[in-house]
């Protein structure tokens, strides 16, 4: 079927649009109307924080293929080719390969891997139900334009988070139930337009909340007071969403610069800002480093700052900005950027917020404009014990982490972004579950791997893309269940092993001097 701009089928809308009414039910405390009437606003809600992008209608993440010439839905890929093994001088080295492999090898779009059924116009999905217009989604049912989400249902224009439950318009969040236009939470539910709350339920207009309930406006208030005002507030809201089909979300609030604090540190308790912590504990991570290097690369490699630029080179940025409390350079997850100018440090803004009530009362017009006004974000949340912590934000139960965004229950790690249940992994993006792997992307149950992008279930493979089920593969492309496989064909485990131990030195060569020739988004050239 056709909505405006989208195509859907039916079967699937109907599904999503369901959930929707539900979720009006359960956080608007009332329908709004059909889901139809705001897939754009939906989409809008998400555009700012979208890592993906459409290639001849074609959908791929993340956004760094180089290539798209050669971009194919996966529903083109065959599976069961055969391809002729590669002769022994198209194998002599990594640019003989390269070259070899190039009538064999293409990026695949809306990638759809697992236990996943119901998917359309989305990729990079693993073991998901009923998703549209959504990316990097795991072991998630009921998506609509969002990314970046795990083991949650029904989000609604969301990013970066995982084990929610009915969401809209949520970034950076954990664990979390009835969420509408909010950033950074944690263990907490119920919480409308607001920012850095943690352990909490009620919550409204607010920021820096940690183990309270019914708070509009950063005050706490009486049972009674709150859910009048609640509820006159969601009244007005329906009544805008009715009406209008959009209203204004807490990046468009934040998303402009505010006049300077009249709160410091000293008001707070604090004579000076907080030091960076564990400064002196990257022997950890040295360690663990170089033994993945030795494992993966057959080289150790001791100074993992030696090689940052190739380990950071397709890992979404950690952005710097300058505290508005403290003045600190501070570290920021990049799709909060737009809000640059409202950063205050998560050991402040909880004290922060007790020292700025916002006068938020009954008036849904008057509480955005006191918002725009007066309302500040948190650079990250954290949740759990957490050890060995440096130069890392939005940890949740981790350990020995390196300049790393969101190590989600994860140990050894660095210069990565969100890696969940990973141990000794560096040079990540979005890698759920994995163990001694380096240069590793959107992909899930990873063992030892180098340059893999959107694979599953797989290693020992390295430059491999689409990958499932494979064990000991290289520069390949689009293939399930081989072993043993150079350039998408199959060899005896002798050859294999000797060409492997060639091409490897290579590649331990390239990454040791800090500048490889081909990673995984740039090795498939145009025609």
């Amino acid at each position: 079927m056709k909505i405006g701009k989208y195509e859907i089928e039916e079967g699937l809308y109907n599904k999503l649009n369901s959930a929707w009414k539900s979720y009006s039910n359960s956080v608007l405390n009332g329908e709004i109307g059909e889901l139809d009437e705001f897939m754009e606003f939906i989409e809008h809600s998400s555009s700012r924080v979208n890592h993906s992008r459409l290639v001849k209608n074609v959908l791929v993440s993340p956004e760094f293929y180089e290539n798209t010439e050669k971009v194919n839905p996966l529903s083109d890929a065959d599976f069961h080719k055969k391809f002729e093994p590669l002769n022994i001088n198209e194998m002599k080295d990594i640019d003989s390969i390269v070259n070899a492999i190039q009538e064999r090898i293409y990026y695949t779009g809306n990638i759809i891997l697992g236990n996943s059924t119901n998917i359309e116009k989305s990729t990079s999905i693993f073991d998901s139900t009923y998703v549209y217009m959504s990316a990097e989604m795991y072991n998630t049912k009921f998506s609509l334009f969002s990314e970046r989400g795990r083991d949650s249902t029904a989000l609604f224009g969301c990013a970066w988070g995982g084990e929610n439950e009915f969401a809209f318009d949520l970034i950076e969040a954990g664990r979390t139930k009835r969420m509408f236009s909010v950033i950074s939470a944690e263990t907490s539910s119920d919480v409308y337009y607001s920012a850095g709350v943690i352990s909490s339920q009620e919550v409204m207009f607010s920021f820096g909340v940690m183990g309270k309930t019914y708070v509009i406006g950063n005050r706490k208030l009486s049972v009674d007071n709150y859910m009048s005002i609640k509820k006159a507030l969601l009244e007005q809201l329906r009544d805008k969403l009715k009406r209008d089909k959009k209203v204004p979300l807490l990046l468009d609030l934040v998303g402009v610069k505010m006049d300077d604090l009249d709160v410091g540190l000293k008001d707070l308790g604090f004579v000076e800002p907080r030091k960076d912590i564990n400064k002196d504990e990257k022997k950890d991570i040295t360690k663990s480093f170089s033994s993945v290097t030795k494992i993966i690369l057959g080289k150790s490699i001791s100074d993992i700052d030696s090689v940052k630029e190739t380990l950071e080179n397709r890992v979404p940025e950690l952005v710097r900005v300058k505290s508005k409390l403290s003045g600190k350079s501070t570290p920021i997850y990049d799709d909060i950027k737009e809000a640059k100018d409202r950063i205050v440090e998560y050991d402040y803004i909880f004290k922060l917020s007790e020292k700025m009530p916002l006068d938020i009362k009954g008036n849904l017009d008057d509480a955005y404009a006191i918002s725009r006004e007066k309302m500040v974000l948190t650079n990250e949340s954290r949740q759990g014990e957490n050890r060995n912590i440096f130069e890392s934000i939005v940890i949740v139960w981790s350990h020995h982490s390196y300049k790393v965004v969101g190590p989600i229950r994860s140990r050894y790690v660095g210069y990565s972004y969100w890696p969940i249940n990973v141990e000794h992994g560096y040079g990540l993006s979005m890698v759920h579950g994995g163990s001694y792997i380096l240069n590793t992307y959107m992909s899930k149950n990873i063992r030892r791997a180098f340059e893999v992008d959107n694979s599953r279930s797989s290693s020992d493979i390295y430059y491999c893309h689409n990958c499932e089920d494979v064990r000991e593969g290289l520069f390949s492309f689009n293939i399930k269940g081989k072993h043993n496989v150079i350039g998408n064909a199959e060899l005896d485990q002798i050859t294999y092993s000797r060409i492997k131990k060639s091409l490897v030195e290579q590649m331990a060569g390239e990454f040791a001097n800090n500048k490889l020739k081909y990673d995984i988004y740039n090795i498939v050239k145009g025609k």
